[in-house]
Parts: structure tokens; sequence; C-alpha cells
């Protein structure tokens, strides 16, 4: 009895899901252009990534192949939920691609740190690929973790810290200084600010802004004039 993987069984024509069930129900099936009846006697090993119990509620998936290919399931957790298996995975994979590109390759301790912090949504083709890219990279034959930033892991990595939003300011919370308590209208063409202090605004010239004179302490108000997105700072935008 040999053995005969499917990939991605959950992505079959229904067509070729009756021929499936014959082949493994019957133990027949005919070739390609071809009326002649043949046996066959293999042990079918299925691989999806889609939920076929719901495919087959929503008949998407035949039932009896469902029951007929379900004897024995195994459910792998997909590889941020097994982290432990990663160091030894990644070694292996640049022992693989070793071999592909015909010289030795070995990865540092730093660079699979940075493989387990990632979040790694591809699962294991996704980190196939980013050591493939990485060995490519390397001249040396040495895969660092500098080799991996530069593969641009780091920057799609889900297990970076987020960058936090600043902190919203209460602008009649009764312990802001009046001064700070600055009364800022955004408008289309025109961005108003009323403050007590000396104030800085794009667009403003120097002239423009009040002394600092205790006479002007008092609320003061800037118009600035409107100007081209381009003209506008990043942070701005």
């Amino acid at each position: 009895m040999a053995p005969l993987f499917l990939d991605e069984i959950g992505d079959i024509s229904p067509a070729f899901q009756a021929k499936l069930l014959r082949v493994i129900q019957e133990g027949e099936m005919e070739r390609v252009g071809s009326s002649q009846t043949l046996r066959v006697d293999v042990r079918v090993i299925a691989a999806t990534n889609r939920d076929l119990e719901a495919a087959v509620d929503e008949s998407l998936f035949r039932e009896d192949l469902y029951y007929r290919l379900n004897v024995m399931p195994i459910f792998m957790p997909p590889l941020r939920e097994r982290q432990e298996d990663i160091p030894d995975l990644a070694r292996f994979l640049v022992e693989k691609i070793g071999k592909q590109q015909g010289r030795m390759l070995t990865i540092t301790d730093g660079a699979i740190r940075l493989l387990m912090r990632h979040h790694w949504p591809g699962n294991v083709r996704e980190m196939e690929n980013c050591l493939e890219r990485s060995a490519i990279m390397s001249a040396n034959g040495v895969i660092a973790q500098d080799v991996i930033e530069l593969s641009g892991l780091s920057l799609r990595g889900a297990g970076a810290a987020p960058i936090s939003a600043p902190p919203r300011i209460e602008l009649d919370a009764p312990d802001l200084d009046e001064r700070e308590a600055g009364h800022c209208r955004a408008g289309t063409g025109r961005l108003e600010c009323r403050q007590g202090g000396p104030a800085i605004g794009h667009d403003a010239s120097p002239d423009r802004l009040p002394h600092s004179n205790p006479r002007h302490q008092d609320a003061a108000t800037f118009r600035l004039r409107p100007q081209p997105t381009s003209m506008i700072p990043d942070i701005a935008r």
C-alpha cells in the first residue's frame, strides 16, 4: 500500500470529490483518455486549512467523502502557537536551503530569537520564504539577526510593540493652567488657535506672534493661511 498525499483537499471541485470518493471506497479508477479500469491500493493522507465540517454544512464538500477521509484526524496548530518548534524547524529549513544553493549555511541564536518573536500568519511557508531570502542576502553563509531584519521581517512582525497614540488632553480639566488650555478648531482652509501664551503655528511669522508682555497674556486669536498639502510637514498629515 503506497501513501498518496493530497494537499488543500478542501479546495477540490465537486466533480473531483466524486472521483476521489470512488478511488477511496472502491479502489478503482480510469486513466485520462482510457476506458480500462485499474485497481489501486493507496493510503490517502489529506491536508487542508479549511473547516471541512462547516463546508459540509454549507454543501460545499461531500459528507460521504469527509467521513471517508476523517479516519485518523491530526490537528496541527499554527506556528505562532508552538514557538518551541521554531528553533529546530529553522535549522532544518536552513540546512534544506543550503543543499539547494550548494553551500553551507548556518543560523545564529539571535536570528532564531527574532524568528520566535514573529507572529507567522503564513506559518511554515512564510518562515521558509524568509530564510531563503535571508540566505540569498548573506554573503558568508551566516544568517544573523541583522540579515533577517534586512529581509523585512522586523517590519512585518506582529510581535513588534505598536506605536501608541499620544495621550488626549481634556481641555476642560480643572487642574489645567488656563494659559495652556488652548482651543483649536480645524476648518476648511483655515486653522484658528486661541491660546493665552505665545504660540507658534504653521505659516506664522515672528512679527505676528504676541509679545511676552503681561498685557498680552489674555486669549489672542491667530488665523493661519491655508497651504498646499505638499507643503504641510509629514507630522501634520
